[in-house]
């Protein structure tokens, strides 16, 4: 996490926000640089040459438009279907990634829908202009297992049978395994390893490389026979005593390059009185991973601000 995966892939789509901007090096798709491409040029690309599963479906689809509009939307934008042609093709798509009676949810808006039917919408629109490179960033964030094969399954057949390049972004080595032929290990913003995924997997060659395959789970393993990175975290003996053993700073997961721990997640925990305990907590990391590990954590949990 944080390592530069995302932004590297918003790069290549052009999409940086106004805060992040390339300074240096080239980025060549088809003889163009796309560091030094206009807008209108990239606009031509995104869609019909490049496109992307964006990480959050929800948040990438218009919530107050139907899918199938937004569909419709990319088909007109490169001029691949007419006004009467598009709905056509949109709910032909829809049909393609598995939505179950397409007609109907032509016109539902990504709030009636499932995470997992968002994510398929997700696919249907990259993969509307048949694009050459398709960039997946955490295709099967948040969905189900079943689900998840399901959406990798169809987006590996996609590629075989149309001869396209797919860029998978992800945490999980199992589902790399499965589905990529060469594998990229990234940190702080360097690529620091690359092979083929068997060779990397077999005989990693970078210090980070070993770590992240030694930190994820093997078949009948468990989370006691994890390594953790930096060696001398010790995750909390119980639950009970999480609150009074916790230090942000020595519970840091990430740590910089001369080996000194960086704090991942900083607590401001209040316990109130009361028949129902509640705790008020401030995480000024990523709020919402911290509200679901709290939640999971304290079921009691009244308020959180």
């Amino acid at each position: 996490t944080g390592s530069g995966k995302s932004v590297t892939a918003y790069s290549v789509m052009g999409l940086l926000e106004s805060a992040g901007k390339p300074v240096c090096g080239q980025i060549i798709y088809d003889g163009i640089d796309i560091i030094k491409a206009s807008e209108n040029t990239m606009q031509d690309i995104r869609g019909r040459e490049i496109s992307m599963i964006f990480q959050n479906p929800r948040a990438a689809l218009n919530p107050i438009r139907p899918v199938g509009y937004q569909i419709e939307d990319v088909l007109k934008q490169h001029q691949l279907a007419t006004r009467q042609t598009a709905k056509l093709k949109a709910v032909e798509l829809l049909r393609q990634v598995k939505i179950f009676e397409p007609e109907l949810r032509y016109k539902s808006y990504p709030f009636e829908l499932s995470g997992g039917m968002c994510q398929r919408v997700m696919i249907a629109i990259a993969l509307a202009c048949r694009p050459r490179l398709l960039i997946a960033d955490e295709p099967t964030t948040g969905l189900d297992t079943t689900t998840q094969k399901a959406t990798m399954d169809f987006v590996k057949e996609r590629a075989l049978k149309r001869n396209r390049a797919v860029i998978v972004i992800s945490h999980d080595l199992g589902m790399v395994s499965n589905y990529c032929n060469r594998l990229v290990v990234m940190e702080n913003g360097k690529i620091v390893e690359t092979a083929s995924v068997n060779d990397l997997l077999a005989c990693p060659k970078h210090e980070y490389s070993k770590k992240l395959i030694a930190a994820s789970p093997k078949q009948n393993s468990c989370l006691e026979n994890l390594t953790i990175s930096p060696e001398n975290l010790k995750p909390p003996s119980a639950i009970n005593g999480i609150l009074d053993s916790f230090n942000p700073f020595e519970h840091s997961i990430i740590a910089d390059n001369c080996g000194t721990p960086t704090p991942a997640i900083i607590l401001v925990v209040q316990i109130l009185p009361g028949p129902i305990p509640t705790f008020i907590a401030s995480a000024p990391a990523d709020t919402r991973t911290f509200t679901a590990l709290a939640v999971a954590t304290f079921p009691t949990i009244k308020s959180i601000s």
